[in-house]
């Protein structure tokens, strides 16, 4: 049966935001004098609330309370001074989201990067795009894994979560869907391989946009 509700995640899953993220960690870590991180350390961090990303990414120092707003904000001015190096749509996603609206399925947004990041990524890349909850990493936000948010998302949009999906990459969004009782689609064009999905429970795969949309409407 065709799904009423279908919530995204972004980075990975609707978005290759993955060189932004990488400019912002090595330019953040080389203010603190620290050299740049890998690729493969960066992936697996990303997907985190930015609290942990950040203390995640810094694993040669326990950083402060005061310590992590300082990093924290070094990351987001290297991010601001070049947002979208090289960041698209993954292929066909544009095309599925409009699909998915044209057959009435309802939309919204479920990430663990800031609001104002969710925000601005829909406005620039999916006009047009009716997500009617956005939902991202401000103040009262519970991150995922936490079912809270997913569930807010079903309840305010009248939904029953038994006819909702949750679209994915990490096992954030997997172990989210998990706790909230709702169906899980995990892409993997994103930032997890399937054999890393696999340990927390992933069940279902999509490796490309048709194939997602086809388990979305089957």
């Amino acid at each position: 049966m065709q799904a009423k509700l279908v919530v995204f995640d972004v980075d990975g899953t609707l978005l290759n935001t993955f060189a932004g993220i990488k400019y912002a960690i090595d330019g953040m870590r080389a203010h603190f004098g620290l050299c740049p991180s890998t690729d493969q350390q960066v992936r697996q961090c990303i997907g985190l609330d930015m609290d942990r990303f950040v203390q995640a990414l810094v694993p040669e120092r326990s950083l402060s309370a005061n310590e992590l707003e300082q990093y924290k904000q070094v990351r987001k001015e290297c991010y601001q001074n070049n947002p979208n190096p090289d960041t698209m749509p993954y292929d066909g996603m544009v095309e599925l989201l409009h699909k998915l609206q044209r057959q009435g399925v309802r939309l919204a947004i479920l990430t663990n990067k800031t609001h104002q990041g969710a925000l601005e990524n829909c406005k620039q890349f999916f006009d047009g795009i009716n997500f009617e909850i956005i939902k991202g990493n401000r103040s009262g936000f519970c991150p995922k894994p936490a079912p809270d948010e997913l569930l807010d998302i079903c309840d305010t949009l009248g939904v029953n979560k038994k006819h909702a999906i949750f679209v994915g990459d990490s096992e954030l969004d997997v172990l989210c869907a998990q706790n909230a009782g709702v169906r899980c689609l995990a892409v993997l064009w994103g930032f997890r391989d399937k054999k890393d999905l696999l340990p927390y429970g992933a069940t279902e795969f999509a490796e490309t946009a048709l194939e997602l949309y086809q388990k979305i409407v089957l």
